[in-house]
This record gives C-alpha cells, sequence and structure tokens, in this order.
C-alpha cells in the first residue's frame, strides 16, 4: 500500500489503536456533509461531543508529538512493547520491540533519509504501523512534507 499524504497516515495509525469511529455533521452551504472520525474506545461520552472539533478526522500522529506520547506510547506500555528512538544529526530512527521475545516482529523506520522528514513523530508512527504488521511505501506529496 501506498500512503501518500498525512491525513491517510493518521487514518492507519487510528485504525491500528482499533479506536472506533463517528460521524460528524458539517455544514456546507445548504448541504451537510457527514465526515466519518476516529476517537479512543473508552473515551467519555461528554468528550465525545468534543472530539471531532478538536482533533478532526484523527489526531495528527505523523507531525504532532503530543499526540504521540498521549495516545501512541501509552499503547506500547500497554502492550508491555519497548520504544527505542535514535536521533543523530541527520536522521530520527525508532524501533518497537515486545519486552519479551514473542511472535511478534519488531517494527522499524528511519526518517531524514529518502526524502521522508526527520521527526521523532514521524518516526515513531511508522514503526509502529510496521509492527501492527502493515506494509507500506511511502509517498507524501512535497507540499505536505514537513
Amino acid at each position: 500500500m501506498k500512503i501518500t499524504s498525512y491525513e491517510q497516515l493518521n487514518k492507519l495509525v487510528a485504525q491500528s489503536l482499533s479506536w472506533q469511529t463517528g460521524v460528524e455533521l458539517v455544514d456546507q452551504g445548504e448541504f451537510q456533509a457527514e465526515v466519518e472520525f476516529y476517537y479512543p474506545a473508552d473515551l467519555e461520552e461528554d468528550r465525545r461531543e468534543r472530539w471531532f472539533d478538536e482533533f478532526g478526522i484523527a489526531p495528527d500522529f505523523a507531525t504532532e508529538l503530543w499526540n504521540v506520547e498521549a495516545f501512541l506510547l501509552p499503547e506500547c506500555d500497554r502492550n508491555r512493547l519497548v520504544t527505542q528512538i535514535t536521533i543523530t544529526p541527520t536522521m530520527v530512527s525508532c524501533g518497537i520491540k515486545p519486552l519479551v521475545a514473542d511472535e511478534r516482529s519488531t517494527g522499524m523506520a528511519v526518517t531524514g533519509e529518502k526524502g521522508i522528514p526527520k521527526s521523532i513523530a514521524l518516526a515513531v508512527c511508522l514503526a509502529w504501523l510496521r509492527f501492527k504488521g502493515f506494509n507500506f511505501e511511502l509517498e507524501l506529496p512535497a507540499e505536505e512534507r514537513l
């Protein structure tokens, strides 16, 4: 599969977290459009009503490190996964693997090379998706690069 936008990447991360989907009605002049969005399954009802306004279709995991820290890294902790991030002047790499070796494989990703923007958040998202078994090629358009 080709990932061609941050929106697509963020949706894949939300799906891989087994998040629920909701529908928000968005005014489009004299019409309303239904927009599907993703939210955590354990989100309280009153918070869910404001979720779309705050995060849109899905939180911006790929470019906002605080979303990775708030949602993705705690999921790694719950699943007893080790996350290793290495930062050099030219690249960021991330590896995600089980704390105790089991049948699951390691997810690895590198940013800052091959046209991929250097980003901690992006490296963690890509490693997470690879850990979850997604096979993809990253082809973000130039205007969407960090």
